[in-house]
């Protein structure tokens, strides 16, 4: 009997700590809306019909950008030793979504885009656009390593996903 209550015993332990051990941590970001608008302000390449994320963790990586006066002065004014911008090129497409929430799990940083799909009878211009959006946040907490950024639909749907250091 007293085998039984030990083995009972340490088979719940395991199994606590297994499922504790397996679930992230997760971590709403709140963030700002840094610029946004129906069409990047630069000439569009091929590879920027189809959704993409671009991070920006440092000042430098700006000049390597091509962005708008206008843009340039909103990115100046951040603070990169605080904060991490992403910019959502979401490519030519015929809906656009914006930023519903940001939320980090350990090295994982999902961005969920709520849709915006017009309703019957809504009058729609046939053509397609860059939309993009430029998001910013405060880095809490530790950084310091290499994060898997998501960008994913309200439906759950995977729309981009990039790797990248974040000092």
């Amino acid at each position: 009997m007293r085998i039984k209550s030990s083995f009972l015993i340490l088979s719940m332990i395991i199994t606590i700590l297994t499922s504790a051990c397996s679930s992230k941590a997760q971590q709403e970001l709140p963030f700002d809306i840094v610029n946004e608008s129906v069409a990047f302000p630069t000439k569009v390449k091929e590879q920027d019909k189809i959704p993409q994320l671009i991070v920006i963790s440092e000042l430098e990586q700006i000049s390597q950008l091509e962005f708008s006066e206008v843009l340039l002065v909103h990115l100046s004014e951040i603070d990169f030793q605080k904060s991490l911008v992403i910019l959502i090129l979401r490519g030519q497409l015929p809906d656009s979504g914006i930023v519903e929430k940001v939320i980090k799990y350990d090295h994982e940083i999902l961005i969920r885009a709520k849709e915006i799909v017009p309703g019957p009878g809504s009058y729609v211009v046939s053509g397609f656009t860059p939309p993009y959006q430029i998001i910013s946040f405060i880095k809490a907490d530790e950084w310091n390593g290499h994060f898997d950024f998501i960008l994913e639909r309200e439906s759950g749907a995977i729309v981009s996903k990039v790797t990248e250091f974040v000092p």
